[in-house]
């Protein structure tokens, strides 16, 4: 068979796709545990400022005026921090990216299925190959201003290994 190399770049370029996937669906999961933790923060914040503000106003004891300094200093940078980051925001940018490496890897599945039943020849192959390797790619450009960290490659890593994904040797095989 004179496309076993062009089935390979397929099977590669959906391995690809799927490390693509599962690091952006784990920045995105890390960068919303960021925003909970920050939003609670700041709502534990203002509650006790809130709740230390009417016991000052109600009594004449004003020891409590600097703790409630150091809290509302605390939530402001909390705030600005949840501002500046935009973890919401973030995360939901890194999820659309990651759907789209997510339709790469189906479209390879299938790609390769249709040539192996017969249906898809090797010249079509080879196009739509070409085609899904350029869409990879302007994802990979869009998605620059994303970054990902090692540990969200190595939780994908990790989710390989512990049988999320099934793959030979051979599909994982950098060609």
């Amino acid at each position: 068979m004179g496309e076993d190399h062009t089935i390979r770049a397929v099977e590669h370029l959906r391995v690809n796709a799927v490390y693509g996937k599962k690091k952006h669906f784990n920045a995105a999961d890390r960068k919303e545990q960021y925003n909970t933790c920050i939003g609670i923060s700041l709502i534990v914040a203002n509650a006790v400022i809130a709740s230390n503000l009417v016991y000052m106003i109600i009594s004449e004891i004003h020891t409590f005026g600097m703790v409630i300094g150091i809290i509302g200093l605390i939530a402001t940078v909390l705030a600005v921090v949840q501002a500046f980051f935009n973890y919401s925001r973030t995360a939901e940018q890194h999820r659309m990216v990651a759907t789209k490496y997510l339709h790469i890897a189906n479209e390879c599945s299938r790609m390769k299925a249709y040539h192996q039943d017969g249906i898809l020849s090797a010249d079509e192959l080879r196009e739509r190959l070409d085609t899904l390797a350029q869409e990879y790619e302007l994802i990979t450009e869009d998605a620059v201003g994303l970054s990902t960290n090692q540990d969200d490659y190595k939780k994908a890593q990790e989710g390989f290994e512990d049988g999320e994904e099934r793959y030979t040797p051979g599909e994982c095989r950098e060609e």
